[in-house]
């Protein structure tokens, strides 16, 4: 039980010591009820109303404060969510729904996709939780309390044990009543196979052997293939000669004319177009080669310019 005072609309709860006016302390304030009274504080009522974790939130709405007692009253509201955060909550909503469809092997390999237990929440029969990062299995529906913890509460949930998705043989796992091994269930205990040969078997093969067979592995030889016989390969005959196809002569082939060289008549150029040395240009019907870059002379102006081709 909680004491506390009001002090300008704010709760102050009993400390452990107390400073009086005159400065001096009192020790262990807080356990000692007379004390307490006797400087104003009174027993606080602080209960917090059931509400959706997941839509609605309590947020405190003041104090009453009556002859021996001061309580807490608590408002609850709506959370008030995005469309983001309204599109989230249904593709969780969908997961949830996809989830109780599982077995319990495959709740295993996805244990993380299950709610983790809470006070306040009511089970139902089947419903597959967190705990202390284990899974649980609802076996009796109920409305959740701080005392009835998955971990020891055998009448209401059970350790989902003894489940692997891949078909191995999961190891061996101390379980409790409502969980035990039952007849044809397999265990690896101390690196070795045991099948169960009893119902609601809680022991292990070395704590009970008669409950316990020793799996032996079958090796199993691998068969010889036969030999596979050849067939035989016919013989074909031998095609007949074909006759030869006649070679058609040869077409001579025509030389090739050799390509006449044109050569342009020779123009006066200016000094943006001179011609180079190696150019060939007609003049006065007959061909001359610039012996020299810049020639902007013809060949009768400068014949040391021009060379005559014959």
């Amino acid at each position: 039980m909680k004491y506390g005072v009001l002090l300008d609309g704010q709760l102050i709860y009993a400390k452990e010591y107390f400073v009086c006016e005159d400065g001096s302390i009192i020790i262990n304030f807080n356990s000692n009820e007379k004390l307490m009274r006797a400087y104003g504080f009174k027993v606080v009522i602080d209960e917090v109303p059931t509400y959706d974790l997941e839509n609605e939130y309590v947020a405190i709405n003041g104090y009453t404060e009556k002859e021996n007692v001061i309580i807490v009253n608590y408002e609850v509201r709506e959370i008030v969510k995005t469309q983001q955060q309204l599109k989230a909550d249904d593709q969780l909503k969908c997961l949830k729904m996809f989830a109780q469809t599982l077995t319990d092997e495959q709740a295993l390999e996805v244990s993380l996709m299950f709610d983790e237990w809470k006070v306040g929440k009511g089970y139902t029969v089947g419903d597959r939780l967190l705990y202390n990062g284990e899974l649980y299995k609802v076996i009796t529906s109920h409305t959740s309390i701080e005392t009835w913890t998955p971990d020891v509460a055998p009448s209401l949930f059970a350790k989902v044990l003894n489940e692997t998705v891949d078909g191995s043989v999961p190891e061996w796992k101390q379980p409790d009543s409502t969980n035990a091994y039952m007849t044809g269930d397999k265990v690896m205990f101390e690196g070795q196979a045991y099948e169960s040969l009893i119902d609601n078997n809680v022991w292990s093969p070395s704590a009970n052997p008669s409950g316990w067979q020793l799996v032996e592995e079958k090796v199993e030889e691998p068969e010889t293939p036969e030999t596979p016989v050849e067939p035989e390969i016919p013989v074909e005959p031998e095609p007949e000669p074909e006759p030869e196809t006649p070679v058609e002569p040869e077409t001579p082939v025509e030389p090739e004319e050799p390509e006449v060289e044109t050569v342009p008549e020779w123009v006066q150029p200016t000094g943006a177009n001179p011609y180079k040395k190696g150019d060939k240009v007609m003049f006065e019907g007959k061909i001359y080669e610039s012996t020299i870059d810049g020639n902007v002379w013809s060949p009768s102006t400068y014949p040391a310019g021009w060379q005559l081709i014959e």
